[in-house]
């Protein structure tokens, strides 16, 4: 992964974690944990609207780099994870995959 993907996401963690810290008054140690969470979270997802944004070739590449980056497992679970959000923008169900 990129040093700067993995630095932008500890800074969204952080951010989080100080603004629950802060406004939520709960230990911090818990807040980290909320702010990490949110922050794989956004990652996530801004990866499944980047790959639905791709054209069809693009997109077999972008699944490429993350199975070659971050493993099948993860790489299978974001396709369909993207594979949903796709049917869900188009007024689809899942059953509905051609």
């Amino acid at each position: 992964m990129d040093a700067h993907i993995i630095a932008d996401a500890e800074e969204h963690g952080n951010e989080r974690a100080a603004i629950y810290h802060f406004e939520g008054l709960i230990p911090y140690q818990e807040a980290e944990k909320r702010g990490l969470l949110e922050s794989e979270q956004h990652r996530i997802s801004c990866q499944i609207r980047f790959a639905c944004a791709l054209s069809k070739a693009d997109r077999d590449s972008y699944w490429q780099l993350v199975e070659r980056r971050d493993g099948k497992a993860y790489m299978e679970k974001l396709r369909e994870l993207a594979l949903i959000h796709w049917n869900e923008k188009r007024g689809k169900s899942k059953t509905d995959q051609a």
